[in-house]
C-alpha cells in the first residue's frame, strides 16, 4: 500500500518570498501615498445642499436589508438610527453602481415599507410602516427629530439608547450642542446570506440544515474559478480530480461514487440538475464569475432535488437581471504555475435594462488553465506542459416582469472545455511529466442548459414553473497502452486506444406552488418530471488498424466476422454501444411547516418518487466473439425502483443569537445499467445492473451569534446510515483482462462534527475564519470483492478523510480613496483511500494561499489589482487516483496507475474594471 508522496524540493522557493514582498512593499507606498494624499479630517466634508445627495459608489452583496444599512453607512461615512423591526429578514439581492444617498436608500429599503429622513448634517433615520410605529414614543421621538432638525427630538427626551439597535459608522465630527441625540455607536456585523435552497428566499441562518453558501463576489476576489479552488474551504467535502479516464467526483462527510458509480453529491444551475442520473460522466463545473451565490448542502437533499443529491447538492445561483440599471464588468488575468506554463483568463459581464419591465444580462469567461505535465515519450516529439486545458462558459438572462403579479426568467448557458493531453501522471515520485504516451489523448466537453422560469403571484401562493433542456456531449480519446503494457508504451510504442463518445439530452419540467411569507404556516408542493436520454459508444480497439477495415473489406467483401469486429476505428477488441440509454424520474414532492409561540418550528415533508433507467446495448468485438461465439450481442437492461423519501426538522430559537435545530432525512440515489468497456460477462460474476441504494441522515446543529453579531460559532453532530453502497469492482476473466463493473456491498455507517467560527475582530476591517470537521465513515458489514479479497466491517469507505481544517485572516479596509485587501488562508485535507480495497490512499495534505487587493472604487471604471497566490510552499500530494485493478495479470506489464497530483505553487495577477 502506497501513501502520498513526499513533498517535492521546490527550486524557485524564494521567488514567492519575492512575490509577496513586492506586493505588499506596493500595497504599503500605495496606502503611504494616499495617507499624505487625503485631506484631513476636517476638510472631507463634501459642500453639498443635502447629506442625501453625497454621491456613494457600491459594490453590494446579497443580504439582509439590515446588513446593507449598516455597509451603506460606513460606506458614506454617516450615522443612520434605525429599529430593526424585522430588517434582519428582510433581503437584499445586492447593488452596484454610483448612487446618491437618496438613490441608495430607496433602493435598498425596495418594497419593506420603511421610508427615511435625513435628521441632521450626518444623521439619517430608518422609519418603519406606520402600522409598525402607531403609538411607539421613542419613533415618535425619531420623527421628530426629522421634521425639526434634532431640536424637537430632544425636547421630546428621546435619548440614544431609546433607539435600538443603532447603526455606527466611520468617525465623523460630532453634531452641535442642540443639533440632537449622539447615536449609540456599535461594531459592523457579520453579513447574513440570502439563499434560495429551499426554493423560496430565506436567510442561510435560517435553514434546519447544514449549509454552507459562498458569495460569488467573494469567490471572486479569490481568484476562483472551479470547483477545486473553493470546496477546500468548506469542512466535510472533498474532490477527487480526475485521473485517466475517471472524471472527478465529489464526496460530502464521506459519501462518495467509486470509479463508475453514479453520482452521490447534486451539481444544481439554480433549481437545474446538471448531474448525470447514471455513470461519473464528468460534471458540470461552472466559473463563479457573477454567480450570485453558491450553496453547498450537506445531508440527502431529496425532498427538493431529488435522487440527483444522495447526501447533499452544490447549487450555483445566478445572478438575475436588474430593471433600471445599466452595469458592466470585465476581469483580465494571468496565472503562472510552477514547473508548468504561463497563460491569461478573461471575462466580462454586461446588465442591460430595455424599458422599464425588461432586461438582459450577459456574462462569458475563456479560461485557459496552464499545463504542468511534459510529456517526453521516445520517438514522439516533447510536449512541455501539455495539459492546458481552454474552457468558455457562457451565460444569457432575461427577465420580463410581464405584470405585477407575473413575471418571465429564460437563461442559457454553455460550457466548452478542451484538453489537448489527459493531466495525469503514471508515476508516484511526484515527476510532472510521462514517459508513456504515444498518442494523444484528448477530450472535448459541451454542455449547455436552457431555462424558462414562469411565476405569477396569487396573492396567497405563487405558482412557479420550470422547464429545462440540457445537452452533453463528449469525445474521449486515451491511448491506452500504458495500462496493458508499459514497457512498450515507454518505447513509444501504441498497442490499444481507447474510445468513449456520449451524446445526452434531457427534459425537466416542474411545477410547485409555494406559500406566501406568513406565519405561522408555511409550505410548498409541486410534481417533477425528468426524461434523459443518452446514445454511448466505448471502443477499446487495437493501435493503428484503422486503415486495415476498409482493406480488408475490399479483400472479403461483406463478411460478418469482419463487421462484428471491426469499427470505424479498426479492429475492436471491446465494443459496448447504447442506443439509447434513458432514465425517467417523475415525484411529487411538499413540505410544510408550522411555527409555535415565535421560537419553534416544525418542518415534515417527503418526495414520492419513481424512476428507471433501461436501454438497449450492443456488445462486439474480438472478446465477444472469442468467448461467447457470438457476432454480436444485444441485451434489452432495465432497473427500476420507487419509494418515499421523507423529512422531519424541528428548530428552536432560544435566543435571539442563539438557534438549535434537528432532523431526519432520506436520501436516495439512481441504480443503474454497467457501461465499463470490459463489461462483457466475460468475468463470472459480472453482472448488467446494480440496485439504488439508500442513505438516513441525522443531524443536530446549534447556530450562534455573539457580541453583537461579531462573532459567529456553529457546531453540527450527525450520524449517516448507507445501504447498499455502489462500489467499483474489478474482476479477473478470460485470456488476463478484468471484467469492470459496478457493484452494490452491504452497508456503511458513519458519525462526524462540523464546526465553523469566523469573527470581526476589535481592529477595523481585520476578521479571523476557522473551519473543521472529523468524520468515521465505515463499512458495516463484512464482504469479499470481486477479485476474492476480504473487505472487513469497519474498514473506512473510499473518498472519506476522517480530518478536514480550514483556517485564515482577512483584512478589508480604506485608506483615504485607496480600498485595500489581503487574505492569508490554509487548508488540510487527511488521509483517504481511492477504493474500497483500500490499493492507495489519497490527500493527506496542507496548503497555504495569500490574496492581495488594492482598488480606487471613486475613479472611473473602478479600477481593482489583484495578486493572488495558491500553495505557496509547493506541497505536492495525491488528488486522484484511479480505481485500480487488485490482481496485475497476463497483459500488465508494469506502471503506476493514473495519478493525479494537486496543482503546484501559482501565482496569478488579474485587473477588474466596472461601470455603473
Amino acid at each position: 500500500m502506497l501513501g502520498p508522496c513526499k513533498p517535492v524540493p521546490s527550486t524557485a522557493g524564494r521567488k514567492i518570498i519575492l512575490w509577496t514582498a513586492c506586493c505588499l512593499a506596493l500595497v504599503g507606498a500605495s496606502a503611504a501615498w494616499a495617507q499624505q494624499s487625503a485631506p484631513a479630517a476636517g476638510s472631507m466634508e463634501v459642500a453639498q445642499a443635502s447629506l442625501l445627495e453625497r454621491r456613494v459608489s457600491l459594490d453590494m452583496k446579497a443580504q439582509s436589508v439590515h446588513s446593507a444599512l449598516l455597509e451603506l453607512a460606513r460606506i458614506a461615512g454617516v450615522q443612520m438610527l434605525v429599529r430593526d423591526g424585522g430588517l434582519q429578514q428582510k433581503p437584499m439581492p445586492g447593488l452596484r453602481g454610483d448612487f446618491s444617498l437618496r438613490q441608495a436608500l430607496t433602493e435598498i429599503l425596495g418594497s419593506s415599507g420603511y421610508t427615511f429622513q435625513q435628521i441632521n448634517e450626518a444623521t439619517i433615520g430608518i422609519v418603519p410602516p406606520a402600522q409598525e410605529r402607531s403609538g411607539d414614543p421613542v419613533l415618535d421621538g425619531l420623527l421628530d427629530l426629522a421634521d425639526a432638525g434634532g431640536a424637537a427630538g430632544a425636547a421630546a427626551g428621546t435619548t440614544a439608547d431609546d433607539i435600538l439597535p443603532t447603526i455606527a459608522l466611520p468617525d465623523r465630527p460630532e453634531p452641535e450642542s442642540g443639533a440632537g441625540p449622539r447615536p449609540r455607536q456599535s461594531s459592523p456585523q457579520l453579513e447574513e446570506i440570502i439563499v434560495t435552497a429551499t426554493k423560496r428566499e430565506q436567510s442561510a441562518r435560517e435553514i434546519p440544515v447544514s449549509i454552507d453558501a459562498m458569495l460569488g463576489a467573494d469567490l471572486e476576489k479569490t481568484g476562483a474559478r472551479e470547483m477545486r479552488d473553493y470546496l477546500r474551504e468548506v469542512p466535510g467535502i472533498a474532490l477527487l480530480e480526475p485521473s485517466g479516464d475517471k472524471p472527478a467526483k465529489i464526496s460530502i462527510r464521506g459519501v462518495g461514487p467509486t470509479d463508475g458509480a453514479n453520482q452521490t453529491t447534486g451539481v444544481l444551475l439554480d433549481d437545474v440538475p446538471l448531474t448525470d442520473p447514471y455513470g461519473t460522466f464528468p460534471i458540470a463545473d461552472p466559473d463563479p464569475f457573477d454567480m450570485r451565490t453558491v450553496e453547498i448542502l450537506k445531508g440527502p437533499q431529496g425532498t427538493l432535488f431529488g435522487a440527483s443529491a444522495l447526501n447533499g447538492a452544490i447549487r450555483f445561483v445566478q445572478n438575475k437581471p436588474e430593471l433600471d440599471h445599466w452595469s458592466g464588468r470585465g476581469f483580465a488575468e494571468l496565472l503562472s504555475i510552477h514547473e508548468g506554463g504561463t497563460e491569461p483568463t478573461y471575462g466580462a459581464v454586461f446588465n442591460a435594462p430595455l424599458g422599464e419591465t425588461v432586461a438582459l444580462r450577459a456574462s462569458g469567461v475563456l479560461q485557459h488553465t496552464p499545463g504542468v505535465i511534459d510529456f517526453k515519450t521516445p520517438g514522439h516529439p516533447e510536449k512541455i506542459d501539455g495539459d492546458d486545458v481552454e474552457k468558455w462558459i457562457g451565460r444569457l438572462l432575461a427577465r420580463w416582469d410581464a405584470t405585477d403579479d407575473l413575471s418571465l426568467n429564460a437563461s442559457y448557458m454553455q460550457q466548452k472545455r478542451h484538453i489537448d493531453e489527459s493531466g495525469f501522471t503514471t508515476n508516484f515520485e511526484g515527476r510532472l511529466e510521462r514517459d508513456n504516451a504515444p498518442t494523444s489523448s484528448p477530450t472535448t466537453l459541451l454542455f449547455s442548459v436552457a431555462t424558462l422560469d414562469a411565476r405569477y403571484d396569487l396573492g396567497w401562493a405563487t405558482l412557479v414553473s420550470e422547464s429545462s433542456r440540457l445537452t452533453k456531449r463528449m469525445d474521449l480519446r486515451l491511448d491506452a497502452t500504458y495500462a496493458l503494457a508499459n514497457r512498450v508504451a515507454q518505447l513509444g510504442l501504441s498497442l490499444a486506444q481507447a474510445t468513449q463518445d456520449i451524446d445526452a439530452s434531457g427534459y425537466l419540467q416542474e411545477f410547485r406552488l409555494v406559500s406566501s411569507d406568513s406565519e405561522p404556516w408555511s409550505w410548498l408542493g409541486g410534481v417533477y418530471l425528468n426524461k434523459y436520454t443518452a446514445d454511448i459508444d466505448i471502443d477499446l480497439f487495437a493501435a493503428n488498424t484503422g486503415v486495415l477495415s476498409p482493406l480488408l473489406a475490399s479483400v472479403l467483401g461483406n463478411n460478418a466476422i469482419l463487421q462484428a469486429v471491426t469499427t470505424e476505428n479498426g479492429i475492436s477488441i471491446a465494443n459496448q454501444h447504447f442506443h439509447p440509454l434513458r432514465a425517467d424520474d417523475r415525484a411529487l414532492f411538499g413540505e410544510v411547516s408550522r411555527t409555535f409561540s415565535d421560537a419553534v418550528t416544525l418542518t415534515i415533508g417527503g418526495r414520492y418518487y419513481k424512476v428507471r433507467v433501461a436501454g438497449d446495448t450492443t456488445t462486439r468485438g474480438v472478446l465477444n466473439l472469442v468467448t461467447k461465439q457470438q457476432l454480436e450481442t444485444n441485451q434489452y437492461i432495465e432497473v427500476a425502483d420507487h419509494g418515499f423519501s421523507p423529512k422531519l426538522a424541528l428548530t428552536w430559537q432560544a435566543g435571539e443569537d442563539v438557534m438549535i435545530y434537528a432532523n431526519a432525512t432520506r436520501g436516495f440515489q439512481y441504480g443503474g445499467v454497467n457501461i465499463q468497456p470490459a463489461n462483457l460477462n466475460v468475468a463470472p460474476n459480472t453482472h448488467p445492473t446494480f440496485k439504488s441504494s439508500v442513505l438516513w441522515n441525522y443531524e443536530i446543529g446549534v447556530r450562534t451569534d455573539w457580541f453583537d453579531r461579531t462573532l459567529r460559532a456553529d457546531v453540527t453532530l450527525f450520524h449517516i446510515d448507507w445501504k447498499k453502497p455502489q462500489v467499483f469492482q474489478a474482476d479477473d476473466g478470460a485470456i488476463g483482462i478484468n471484467g469492470i463493473y459496478i457493484d452494490n456491498v452491504g452497508a456503511a455507517r458513519g458519525n462526524g462534527v462540523e464546526g465553523t467560527l469566523r469573527y470581526l475582530t476589535p481592529i477595523p476591517g481585520l476578521s479571523v475564519r476557522i473551519g473543521g470537521s472529523y468524520i468515521v465513515m465505515k463499512s458495516a458489514t463484512e464482504f469479499a470483492t470481486a477479485s476474492g479479497d476480504i473487505v472487513p466491517a469497519g474498514a473506512d469507505m473510499p473518498l472519506a478523510p476522517r480530518v478536514q481544517a480550514a483556517a485564515g485572516i482577512s483584512y478589508a479596509n480604506s485608506l483615504g480613496p485607496w480600498q485595500v485587501g489581503a487574505d492569508l488562508g490554509g487548508q488540510h485535507q487527511g488521509k483517504a483511500y481511492n477504493n474500497v480495497e483500500h490499493d492507495f490512499s489519497v490527500f493527506d495534505y496542507s496548503i497555504i494561499n495569500l490574496n492581495l487587493s488594492i482598488a480606487r472604487p471613486d475613479l472611473p471604471y473602478a479600477p481593482s489589482f489583484a495578486l493572488v497566490a495558491g500553495n505557496i510552499t509547493d506541497r505536492r500530494a495525491f488528488t486522484g487516483i484511479n480505481g485500480t485493478t487488485p490482481s496485475l495479470t497476463t497483459l500488465i506489464t508494469g506502471g503506476d496507475p493514473p495519478a493525479t497530483y494537486n496543482r503546484p505553487r501559482s501565482i496569478g495577477l488579474r485587473v477588474t474594471m466596472a461601470f455603473d
